[in-house]
């Protein structure tokens, strides 16, 4: 299985080859896997919002609260819901709406759209489009959302979480740096005492992803680079 390890060995094979790898710190590995973490993510919610499909790669990020494995959300009196402490971006919202017919009960799973205040204010404000239970709204309000009408308990909440921040830890041996993954410990004290659990935190992207993940970190790398050169290289203006 592919690890931070293999993809700081192919990075700075790639790099190498341009004479470029000494730039490639594990200081600098960490920084720019951080940023890459993000933009990859950003990707998939693209092609999220433009196919309103959750892609096979996107998958492992999405969390449906209101599902066998996750309580619902529940609303306060006034409606306010909160979002997971994890949440990255709204995917749907749902209530499941209970019937009395004719001396029994029958559900409904209602959407609860999620629009702009703007649109939110009118909404409420306007009686012939005034948020129903067959219809409810809600609206992103001071750290929490706010679901309209009133009566509505708790809902289903369906989110992206925010994917877990990677780290590569390592050991020096005889001056290289060699990959430490996770539940391992520290063989030397060259960056933490012997003995220290490792502090490595693995992508949590699927495997068929990672090959992009080690593209898009080679891309920043090169850029930079080429960036810092030209900077260095560039002559300086006389006379000044």
């Amino acid at each position: 299985m592919l690890n931070l390890g293999d993809i700081y060995t192919r990075v700075l094979e790639i790099l190498n080859k341009d004479q470029y790898g000494a730039y490639v710190t594990p200081y600098n590995f960490n920084n720019t896997i951080s940023w890459v973490n993000i933009i990859k993510m950003n990707e998939l919610l693209k092609v999220f919002e433009e196919k309103r499909e959750i892609s096979r790669d996107l998958q492992p990020f999405v969390i449906t609260l209101g599902s066998p494995d996750y309580p619902a959300i529940t609303l306060d009196s006034y409606g306010y819901g909160e979002y997971p402490e994890d949440y990255y971006y709204f995917a749907r919202s749902s209530y499941m709406q209970y019937l009395n017919n004719c001396g029994g009960f029958s559900s409904n799973a209602r959407m609860v759209q999620f629009i702009d205040q703007q649109d939110f204010n009118y909404r409420i404000s306007t009686e012939l489009l005034a948020p129903t239970m067959d219809n409810p709204i809600a609206v992103d309000e001071n750290d929490k959302f706010l679901v309209r009408p009133l009566g509505i308990q708790s809902v289903a909440f369906t989110y992206v979480k925010n994917p877990t921040t990677p780290n590569f830890d390592y050991d020096l041996i005889d001056g290289v740096v060699v990959y430490l993954p996770p539940n391992e410990v520290h063989v030397n004290s060259s960056v933490l005492p012997v003995g220290t659990p490792s502090e490595s935190v693995e992508f949590e992207y699927p495997l068929p992803v990672y090959n992009d993940l080690a593209n898009l970190i080679i891309q920043d790398f090169s850029k930079k680079i080429r960036s810092e050169f030209t900077l260095q290289t560039s002559p300086t203006t006389q006379g000044q």
